[in-house]
């Protein structure tokens, strides 16, 4: 099956800008920007996440759909899947435990359990591939199941103003409570983010959107552009579909608004997609979303750049650090992905023992 490079591109530009806002957003100092340039920062960061979440609702339509009946049954496809979910979960809660201790995490009750237990993205991805999973073992065809996720995701996005203004997280408690809504901390709570990992998966099963470029291109532009001035002219309109203190957080005109920026994106990214080469940080995001975060903040063998420079740094050194970071995350991606190609044994020992010292510094 031939990669969807427009894809690869897409998660590729999410990852590269994920790395640049976390950095900046860690080390920069306030001022070290004139007001504008915060301000065009802030818009394109804003759209980091919904870009990254609806590449992974994408991704697992189009590896899924064209092979659908590998993955109902039980089978290596469908156990490698789950296997994944559970990878993305247990990494999505080892990233935030306090100083990457389980026990540490155990001794903690009430409020200062509550940044253990928020929902990230990798949390998030895994909860939505789940129900996506699940979905394909009651629809036979992925038609019918690319219609489910179209249909959770518009759930997802109208309940999210209702959600929100009832603080739901709040009465839930603090285990359930952080999948729903932001009320205890959570950046990606199901309501709303869920919704773009379900619209990708939906745009996944609509057959002139996977055309070869340019048709394709045009159809993902068609759909970008509807969504983008049908939901910026309603909110022109003085439409808001939610309370004005939660309206960035959950209101159905930013989701679409958000959504139609991020197919405008893949169009344009779609033309000339036939002629290029997939992007190799794309195949590995995960890889490079661990490696990311361990640098900038810290581990028991490794420095935390923020606790050491936190909002100290000027944009020229903000930048070099910035480099920094990703030029080691770059390099630990091809070379994970070259012993993946070359050295497929000797990449199965190093997971073993990444493993091993994963949990001997969990149990400390």
């Amino acid at each position: 099956m031939a990669r969807f490079v427009a894809l690869d591109r897409l998660r590729a530009l999410a990852v590269l800008s994920m790395i640049q806002g976390h950095t900046f957003s860690a080390l920069l100092a306030p001022g070290a920007l004139p007001p504008w340039l915060m301000e065009l920062h802030a818009l394109v960061h804003g759209l980091t996440a919904p870009a990254f979440l609806f590449g992974a609702g994408l991704a697992f339509g189009v590896s899924t759909y064209p092979r659908y009946d590998l993955h109902r049954c039980d089978g290596p496809a469908l156990r490698a899947r789950l296997v994944r979910v559970l990878v993305l979960l247990v990494l999505g809660y080892a990233l935030q435990l306090p100083g990457a201790s389980l026990f540490a995490a155990l001794r903690l009750h009430d409020a200062a359990l509550a940044p253990v237990l928020r929902v990230g993205p990798l949390h998030l991805i895994a909860f939505c591939l789940l129900v996506c999973q699940l979905g394909a073992c009651f629809f036979r065809t992925p038609l019918r199941h690319a219609a489910f996720a179209l249909v959770a995701a518009t759930v997802v996005t109208a309940l999210s103003p209702w959600v929100w203004a009832h603080e739901l997280a709040l009465a839930l408690g603090p285990w359930v409570g952080p999948w729903v809504d932001g009320g205890r901390g959570s950046l990606f709570p199901i309501f709303p983010w869920a919704s773009f990992v379900f619209f990708g998966v939906a745009c996944a099963g609509m057959p002139r959107l996977n055309a070869p470029s340019p048709q394709g291109a045009r159809a993902w532009l068609a759909l970008g552009g509807v969504l983008t001035l049908a939901s910026y002219g309603a909110f022109l309109a003085g439409v808001r579909l939610a309370e004005p203190r939660w309206f960035w957080q959950a209101s159905p005109l930013h989701v679409l608004f958000r959504v139609g920026l991020v197919t405008l994106l893949l169009g344009a990214l779609h033309l000339g997609a036939h002629v290029a080469r997939a992007v190799l940080i794309a195949r590995h995001s995960l890889v490079a979303y661990v490696v990311h975060l361990l640098l900038l903040y810290g581990t028991p063998l490794t420095p935390n750049l923020e606790r050491r420079y936190g909002l100290a740094l000027d944009a020229g050194r903000c930048s070099l650090v910035f480099g920094g970071v990703l030029g080691i995350t770059l390099l630990t991606v091809y070379g994970w992905a070259w012993l993946g190609r070359e050295r497929a044994t000797q990449r199965a020992v190093l997971q073993a023992a990444l493993t091993l010292l994963g949990l001997l510094v969990l149990s400390r």
